[in-house]
């Protein structure tokens, strides 16, 4: 099984490790590959990027 591709773009890096932590805790950990940024230059630059994610979570700001 190939994992889910996730990106998660938020202003507060506060949110990120929690949520990771989170994910990768539980069966779900497997399932997901998730990038996480919190500049939105970074951010910008790996959707221009040929890397394709499956679902992008993202503050309004990016």
């Amino acid at each position: 099984m190939v994992p889910l591709k996730i990106v998660l773009a938020v202003k507060e890096i506060q949110y990120v490790e929690p949520l990771l932590d989170y994910v990768n805790g539980t069966e779900y950990g497997e399932k997901m590959r998730i990038s996480a940024f919190t500049k939105t230059e970074a951010f910008i630059h790996y959707m221009n990027s040929d890397e394709r994610p499956d679902a992008v979570v993202a503050e309004l700001l990016f």
